[in-house]
Formats: structure tokens, C-alpha cells, sequence
């Protein structure tokens, strides 16, 4: 029913922070996209080009966040922090497309171009420097200075909404946290709480035994209860004498 309104798909400011109030919580940070047509290309050094996206994310929540990771305006280099998945896809079809395959290193001293399309289609160059790999974001991440002032000038507005929220907790397999998670019919990365579904199950087994412990116990107490009236009553003459 949401296919044609992405903004039903995208998390607002409201319910960021209505995140962020509850008690198992302890941040939330929106990644922020481009609005904006964005190409990416490697210049002469390997024959390669396709139109992408770039994100921008509060650094705290960045696992990897080194001193070059940041921009001014009037600057043509941005520098970018890449998910390490996106260098395993590229070595995967590279050599099927007579591409060399590249290591860390010499990722590092790769400088793409990256052509911004304004609203007009006019084409503004830039080049971007891969400072730092991710293994926690699967994105290519770019300083927020830079995309908020990419939105307003080539996407005529800033960005309001996010199509992926991150959150910091102490537990990801907080029970608490993910009935949250399920009542807001949120998707999470199931990988990251698939310990807290486990979790969840063994509680309500042992929930269940432990209720099912205390009736048995209940019903031992009431029998010997029923026991040792029955006895009085057979002992009552005996008693009385």
C-alpha cells in the first residue's frame, strides 16, 4: 500500500525522538541520503562508472572515524568512509569486467569523481578520497556538512525524513527492546538480534515451566492439606480419648 508514497517508507523527526525516550535506548541518529542525482566514477585509472548514492550519519556511530573525515564549503574533495561489503562486491565482478581488483590500501589512495546533478541536470565535479573502511555501515558515507549542503544546492531542500534510523544500546537482545521493535512493525538487522528472539523463546518456556511448577506445587500442598484432615478425622476417637 506504500509503494507509491515513499514518505509513508521514511522515519520523521517525531519518531526519532520518540525513540530515543525510551528507558532500553540510549541514541538515535538518522542516516540521511541524497536528494540529489549523484554519479560516481573512477576516472582514468579504471574504466568504471554508475550513478549511486551517498549518506551522512553523526559521527558518534561511526566505527571508524579518522581526523581527514570532514569538509567546508568551497572544498573539492570529500572524503568518504565505505562499507567494507561494497569492496567484496566490487573484487567479486570485477574481474568479469576486466577491472582490477583492489585491496585496503590501495582503496586508500583511490580518488573517484563524483558529478552532482542539480535540478536544472547541470553537472558539478567533485573528487572523493576513501579515508576509512566500515564493517558497522553498509553505505558510502560522506561528512554531514557536505550532504546538508549538497541537498539545498543541488535538491533545493534539506532533508527531513530517514529511510534507516541507528540506535545505540547496552543489549541488542533486550526482549524489552524488540516487542518495541515488533509493535512498531520496524525492521531491524536480524542478524544483530536473532540471540534476543532465541531469548525471547526460552523465556516464555521457562515462564510456562515455572507456572506450571507452581500449580504442581500448589496441588502437593492442598492433597497434603486433604491428607492430614483425613487422618485427623480417622484419628478422632483416638484423639478424643
Amino acid at each position: 500500500e506504500s509503494m507509491g508514497n515513499s514518505e509513508m517508507n521514511m522515519f520523521s523527526a517525531a519518531e526519532a525522538d520518540e525513540l530515543k525516550k525510551q528507558n532500553f535506548i540510549d541514541g538515535v541518529a538518522p542516516l540521511v541520503a541524497n536528494n540529489f542525482r549523484l554519479q560516481l566514477s573512477a576516472g582514468k585509472i579504471i574504466d568504471f562508472k554508475t550513478d549511486f548514492f551517498i549518506e551522512a550519519i553523526d559521527n558518534d556511530f561511526i566505527d571508524t572515524v579518522p581526523p581527514a573525515f570532514k569538509w567546508q564549503q568551497g572544498q573539492r574533495l570529500i572524503p568518504m568512509i565505505v562499507s567494507s561489503d561494497f569492496l567484496e562486491i566490487y573484487n567479486v565482478f570485477a574481474p568479469g569486467y576486466g577491472l582490477p581488483q583492489l585491496s585496503e590500501a590501495t582503496v586508500s589512495q583511490l580518488v573517484v569523481t563524483i558529478n552532482c546533478f542539480d535540478a536544472a541536470n547541470n553537472e558539478h565535479e567533485f573528487y572523493g578520497n576513501i579515508v576509512a573502511l566500515s564493517d558497522r555501515i553498509n553505505s558510502i558515507l560522506v561528512p554531514k556538512s557536505f550532504l546538508d549542503w549538497g541537498n539545498t544546492t543541488f535538491g533545493n531542500k534539506p532533508v527531513t525524513k530517514a529511510s534507516r534510523l541507528y540506535i545505540k544500546t547496552k543489549d541488542a537482545n533486550n526482549p524489552e527492546l524488540l516487542s518495541y521493535l515488533d509493535k512498531k512493525n520496524y525492521k531491524v538487522n536480524k542478524d544483530k538480534t536473532k540471540f534476543g528472539r532465541v531469548k525471547q523463546i526460552l523465556q516464555g518456556v521457562f515462564t510456562g515451566l515455572g507456572v506450571f511448577g507452581l500449580m504442581v506445587v500448589l496441588l502437593a500442598l492442598m492433597l497434603f492439606s486433604f491428607y492430614l484432615q483425613l487422618l485427623i478425622a480417622r484419628s478422632k476417637d483416638n484423639l478424643q480419648l
